[in-house]
């Protein structure tokens, strides 16, 4: 009996250890700031003060955030989020055939750690676009200048800025958040998992001795 367990359990770990640690593509980085000022501001329903949350989402084909550079022909989508999902509004690929401006790429270093972020990822006019607001035509700006986001609803033109939006070009100011579909299971999980089997596999031939 005690050579059975001790042979299930080592089945179970060299299967863990057969399997790299993965994580699942695309990635997700998110910048976030307060609303400064705007034109037609009120129109938008939104105020000074207000919170803006701007996520990027990126795909290069990669399985892991280590050493990995993203350009801006791996962006999939930006969304907008003011004031805790008031307006959120979702700019996604194709972007009408590519952007206006692609300078700068996000890149990690060994450590999974963003080393560098965009310089100017801009936009417009789009029409590959979600919202919940009440726009139909739009532009956005991720370059470090205060304008972000402008939209139109055919009558008048609504622009929003930020108000540290300088800090948009530091890598330190980027957070990378879950990323957008499940992830790989890692050595640990798997670890578990074979542990498991091994337990409920020992269990049976316990009832049939």
């Amino acid at each position: 009996m005690r050579a059975v367990q001790v042979f299930l359990l080592a089945a179970a770990f060299a299967l863990v250890g057969n399997v790299s640690p993965a994580v699942a593509s695309p990635f997700s980085f998110q910048y976030s700031d307060t609303i400064l000022a705007g034109d037609n501001l009120a129109l938008l329903g939104l105020a000074v003060g207000q919170t803006v949350e701007i996520t990027v989402v990126v795909d290069n084909g990669g399985s892991d955030a280590l050493l990995e550079t993203w350009t801006a022909s791996d962006l999939e989508s930006v969304t907008f989020d003011f004031n805790n999902g008031f307006l959120v509004t979702t700019f996604s690929s194709p972007f009408d055939g590519g952007l206006v401006s692609a300078a700068g790429d996000f890149v990690t270093n060994a450590g999974g750690t963003l080393t560098s972020v965009l310089v100017d990822w801009t936009d417009g006019p789009v029409s590959d676009f979600t919202t919940n607001g009440s726009g139909t035509a739009f532009f956005w700006f991720l370059n470090g200048g205060n304008s972000v986001y402008a939209e139109s609803d055919g009558q008048s033109l609504k622009i929003l800025d930020l108000t540290n939006v300088g800090n948009m070009l530091s890598p330190a100011n980027w957070s990378q958040v879950t990323s957008t579909v499940a992830p790989v299971p890692e050595p640990a999980t798997l670890s578990l998992l074979g542990v498991g089997l091994a337990g409920a596999a020992v269990r049976r031939f316990r009832k049939r001795t």
